[in-house]
């Protein structure tokens, strides 16, 4: 009895294992990400880099190598299209005229001041953007002389965009700022989750430095910004 039940054990196991689902196999690890090329910038991030300081449309593409880093460049690129895809695609504004600045990894400076872009503000992005469906107001206890708006990206108020306004602009018809696209700021975990590679520059600051991919791939938002 036990070695016909034996027997029969053999005979169906391999019917048994063809009828299992095939189960699909793992996704390859993503490929190193090795620099941010000028070409893949769309035709809004490209027109605000030509209002940066310095910048033309004639020295664009080597500007953005130098004097500019890997983590600047990522900043730029990154939250500019965050911005255009949170803000700007559901306003149907062009909420940002300029950039004054951008900050990426700087490992001497406080938290607030690193991994964001001073810009000037449309005169109207403030309300447009107070208005957004799943934004609220942000608390800008590390900005005085400012006030926010944090976009709440899948519910969570720890990620996402927080866009910053000068509380007294100098300029009635547009309003000075900054945003970043991570309102944990220099949060390691939020910064990392995506396990990013660099190469060459693999220090922890760069790594830190790849600040706005954590929200944007984590909706798998961020599209042809990255050339391995």
């Amino acid at each position: 009895m036990r070695g016909s039940l034996a027997l029969a054990v053999v005979f169906l196991a391999p019917l048994l294992k063809a009828c299992q689902p095939a189960t699909k196999p793992p996704s390859p690890p993503a490929a190193p990400v090795h620099d941010i090329a000028y070409s893949t910038l769309d035709s809004r991030q490209q027109a605000l880099f030509f209002t940066y300081p310095s910048v033309s449309a004639t020295n664009g593409s080597v500007y953005g190598t130098n004097p500019l880093n890997l983590s600047r460049r990522v900043e730029f690129a990154g939250g500019i299209q965050a911005l255009e895809l949170a803000a700007e695609k559901a306003t149907n504004l062009h909420t940002v005229t300029a950039v004054a600045a951008i900050h990426g990894s700087e490992p001497r400076a406080a938290s607030e001041d690193q991994f964001n872009n001073e810009v000037v503000w449309d005169k109207d992005a403030a309300a447009q953007i107070r208005n957004l469906r799943h934004w609220s107001e942000h608390i800008a206890l590390l900005h005085p002389g400012q006030y926010g708006y944090q976009e709440n990206r899948d519910g969570n108020p720890f990620l996402g965009l927080v866009d910053l306004f000068d509380e007294n602009p100098a300029n009635p018809c547009s309003r000075a700022g900054s945003f970043t696209s991570d309102s944990g700021h220099s949060s390691a975990t939020t910064r990392l989750k995506m396990g990013i590679s660099v190469t060459p520059m693999t220090t922890s600051s760069m790594q830190r430095g790849m600040a706005t991919l954590g929200a944007l791939c984590h909706s798998n938002r961020l599209g042809l910004l990255f050339v391995a």
